[in-house]
């Protein structure tokens, strides 16, 4: 699904000629309900500015990078939806760390809603995510995407047109990105029509048939036998 995942096989053994990438695509979301409800609901006023956090709750996602971040950033609010063997000692950090803008919510059932919800998303991993689905979950909801210089990630946004990207465990450079963000509307709101425009023109569910399909009729017999 993107060439850090080739890559990644690659270095493992796995021969060049036995593999072809074929990037992944989704259906857009739709977020139901209000977008203020859903703040208010939160706990957030009109003037707060709310970065969220979409994924499993282990130190592969960094988390513990967005935390070094909301230290930097008190007055900004985090919103870390999901759950994982790391939840306990993240709210343990956070209470010793004093981070009352840091709120773990758990596993939230209307992702899509949640996410519209926010002003921004943070994606800190520290690993080499294959794709990175929740990026393009935040591009199809005109969500300005945060994230780390890392595996698919790097390959489906494209820093300073569809998102920004920081190099991974660099929680100076998360919280830079995230108060160039709230300190300009302007280019928040470009990046976010930006990442929507992207994920209809190049990831969508038809996209991503068009190449799995393409590499299909690249190893059909029938198509070798004609050629």
């Amino acid at each position: 699904t993107s060439e850090a995942t080739r890559n990644e096989l690659s270095a493992s053994g796995v021969p060049e000629s036995r593999m072809t990438v074929a990037m992944a695509g989704m259906p857009a979301l739709v977020a139901g309900g209000s977008r203020m409800d859903t703040r208010r609901g939160l706990g957030h006023g009109e003037s707060d500015f709310a970065v969220g956090f979409f994924g499993r709750l282990v130190a592969e996602k960094g988390v513990h990078v967005l935390m070094g971040a909301a230290y930097q950033l008190p007055d900004v609010r985090f919103e870390i939806f999901g759950d994982g063997p790391s939840r306990r000692s993240l709210e343990a950090g956070a209470a010793m760390a004093g981070l009352a803008g840091v709120r773990l919510r758990g596993y939230v059932s209307d992702v899509a809603e949640a996410m519209a919800a926010m002003d921004a998303i943070a994606i800190p991993s520290v690993w080499v995510e294959a794709f990175g689905y929740s990026a393009l979950e935040a591009m199809s909801l005109g969500v300005p995407v945060v994230a780390s210089r890392r595996g698919g990630l790097a390959e489906i946004i494209e820093h300073e047109r569809t998102g920004l990207l920081f190099e991974p465990g660099d929680a100076g450079a998360l919280a830079a990105a995230i108060s160039r963000l709230r300190e300009d509307p302007a280019f928040r709101d470009s990046l976010g029509a930006a990442g929507a425009e992207a994920q209809r023109a190049e990831y969508s569910v038809e996209k991503m048939a068009e190449r799995v399909e393409a590499v299909y009729l690249k190893l059909s017999p029938a198509r070798r036998l004609h050629s």
